[in-house]
């Protein structure tokens, strides 16, 4: 089958090909792994699938925005891609450093990193949302 691949190492282990050996399907996998709350295996599996969309949104959805954006912008940038990195970029700078308040910034490794990858996204990004992007960079 060669579905649950460990992508970091680009092989098939043995653990691999046991955990390939549970399921019938890789579709099977990918339910039983969202199911169970396997989330480092489900953004894998989805990922490998080429299911990238869903593979970012997960990861977003547990706070891993930066993974979520670069999980997008690997490979071909395509335009649907490149839109959906600049909106969850755009989220997390917003989350992780709100103005007016007197909380102190979420988590200040987190934003630095973002506003490396709007650096990279810059040429997808619409007029409004460059601006927006350096409204965090002026006020940080």
């Amino acid at each position: 089958m060669g579905y649950w691949k460990n992508t970091k190492k680009k092989v098939l282990t043995n653990k691999d090909r046991k955990a390939e050996d549970l399921f019938s399907s890789k579709e099977e996998a990918i339910t039983f792994t969202e199911d169970y709350g396997f989330s480092e295996a489900h953004v894998e599996l989805l990922h490998t699938s080429g299911m990238i969309f869903e593979s970012a949104k997960v990861l977003a959805g547990g706070g891993r925005i930066s993974d979520a954006v670069k999980t997008l912008i690997t490979g071909p940038k395509a335009q649907d891609r490149v839109r959906c990195a600049v909106e969850y970029l755009l989220g997390g700078l917003w989350q992780h450093q709100s103005f007016g308040t007197d909380y102190p910034t979420t988590n200040p490794v987190v934003v630095s990193e973002l506003l490396g990858l709007a650096d990279t996204l810059k040429n997808g990004m619409h007029e409004a949302e460059a601006r927006e992007v350096a409204l965090f960079i002026i006020f940080l």
